[in-house]
């Protein structure tokens, strides 16, 4: 039988970047600064190549 194709998340989606922010800054504010830093920059960079 058949499985279901899952569509893909599309990559707007803030849901995930927010909750791993929020576990970040539960232990240290300063790496969860630096984590959205790196994930802009991640995401700048993924723009730019297409």
């Amino acid at each position: 039988m058949r499985q279901k194709r899952r569509n893909a998340q599309p990559e707007t989606t803030d849901h995930k970047d927010m909750a791993r922010e929020e576990f970040a800054r539960a232990f240290n504010p300063q790496a969860a600064d630096r984590l959205r830093q790196i994930l802009e920059a991640n995401r700048r960079a993924s723009k730019d190549h297409e």
